[in-house]
């Protein structure tokens, strides 16, 4: 019996004006090759623009890169200056 627990990025999602980027993860837990169980996660919440994606699935730093654009990115370091975040 060989038991194997993998997790995978799921599904991305950007939200909102300030290109959020939201991230679902997939467990599964395989026995002998079929899958016995699976969960879903959310992982820490959202990213903003101005996270530290270094450290994450190259899917969602890719992602990234591609929807935060100095545009996107300048817009998000204004609105956290007006509501003094």
């Amino acid at each position: 019996m060989t038991l194997i627990k993998e997790r995978t990025v799921d599904r991305i999602e950007v939200v909102g004006p300030y290109k959020h980027v939201q991230v679902r993860y997939i467990t599964r837990i395989i026995e002998d090759g079929v899958i016995i169980a699976t969960a879903f996660d959310r992982g820490y919440g959202s990213l903003s623009p101005d996270a530290d994606v270094t450290n994450e699935d190259v899917e969602v730093r890719k992602v990234c890169n591609a929807v935060w654009v100095k545009a996107v990115k300048d817009a998000w370091t204004e609105f956290k200056v007006s509501k003094q975040l």
